[in-house]
């Protein structure tokens, strides 16, 4: 490369770490673009345009920049690292488990490491490796409330949580963001169309005039089939990236990003229905949140919800393999006993897929007291 090649590649390269740290993103992009046409051969260049790419979301962009970038150097860990991420949100778990290898080859003290290794274990059945990674994580860090949670649910629920980590679920819709409906929906056969046709029972057709509060509203597939009722919607969730996609749909007059618990106890106003669609499977103790919805509603209030079922008399909840709480009727009818609250009806369903099939569900449709009939 002539000398004038140099100097510009320099002056892109400066430009482009420059507008990372000023967390101008986009421009960074198109300058790192410019500077992998310019020197092709820089690894660094495609690691750094790869990583932009992951950040946005653009999982195709990112792993051919990834690649790249590690065929350039094999032995650059964090390439490996960014497109073993990007392989596992994409579901190619096979490569994925191939590239986090490299790190905890790497960086054998990387916690962290250990964690992304377990996870495309465990996602590719492999429960006693995953196990095995799980637990070498957290002797490096023991603080890690996601590794704990995930070791749990391959344990058979063994000193689990009583709800799932926020740093957990976050990151998991955050990552899971962009393809989200396509996945939940279009290969899942998720519906929210079962709170729906609960409220139908209770509600006239296209009655409108609701205060409705939408916890872990998601991209709003349940602010979709909640508008026939709505005055006014307010959704809730932790993922900042879920609450973009819902704020496309312009369904919501407010969303907020906060945790449901946190939420509902600063909040102060009340509302006519809530409504917590695929929600509860990341909680398994229910009575805190019972008891802060039945504050929150108006009396008379409605509160409509699904659970992933558990066939158990005993067991009010546990924790599954799939990383997801599963509850007892039996256990939905005492929490709902002792918040006061009376069970309008109880639907059994099909909520989805899972690894080809069927997943069991209730749908609840509940009523805060202090209203007759």
């Amino acid at each position: 490369m002539k000398q004038s090649g140099q100097n510009r590649c320099a002056r892109l390269r400066m430009q482009a770490m420059q507008c990372l740290q000023q967390g101008r993103f986009e421009h960074a992009r198109k300058l790192l673009e410019e500077l992998c046409v310019l020197q092709a051969d820089d690894a660094d260049s495609w690691f750094l345009l790869g990583a932009l790419y992951g950040q946005a979301g653009q999982m195709i962009q990112a792993i051919r920049c990834s690649e790249r970038a590690l065929a350039l150097n094999p032995g650059h860990v964090d390439a490996a690292s960014n497109l073993g991420q990007a392989y596992r949100r994409v579901g190619r778990y096979a490569d994925a488990e191939r590239c986090f290898r490299i790190v905890v080859a790497a960086r054998p003290q990387l916690a962290e490491a250990y964690d992304m290794l377990g996870y495309v274990l465990q996602e590719q059945g492999r429960r006693e490796a995953a196990i095995e990674c799980y637990r070498k994580a957290l002797e490096i860090k023991p603080e890690l409330e996601g590794t704990a949670y995930l070791l749990a649910a391959l344990l058979g629920g063994e000193e689990a949580p009583e709800r799932a980590p926020e740093i957990y679920v976050r990151g998991l819709f955050d990552g899971f963001a962009d393809h989200f409906e396509a996945t939940l929906v279009g290969e899942l056969g998720y519906t929210p169309r079962h709170i729906r046709t609960a409220l139908e029972r209770v509600l006239p057709p296209k009655s409108g005039g609701l205060r409705v509060l939408d916890l872990g509203c998601g991209t709003g597939l349940s602010g979709l089939e909640l508008q026939d009722f709505v005055r006014e919607l307010v959704g809730v969730d932790l993922s900042p990236r879920m609450l973009e996609r819902a704020r496309d749909k312009g369904l919501y007059d407010r969303l907020e990003e906060a945790d449901i618990i946190g939420f509902l106890r600063s909040e102060t106003r009340h509302w006519d229905l809530i409504v917590a669609a695929d929600v509860f499977v990341y909680f398994g103790e229910l009575e805190e949140v019972f008891g802060l919805i039945v504050e929150r509603l108006e009396p008379g209030g409605l509160f409509a919800f699904s659970v992933e079922e558990l066939d158990s008399e005993d067991k009010e909840y546990c924790l599954r393999p799939t990383n997801r709480y599963a509850h007892s009727a039996a256990g939905i009818e005492r929490r709902a006993r002792a918040s006061g609250m009376e069970i309008l009806s109880c639907d059994a369903v099909r909520l989805r897929k899972q690894k080809g099939e069927d997943v069991a569900g209730l749908v609840y449709l509940l009523r805060a007291p202090g209203q007759d009939g």
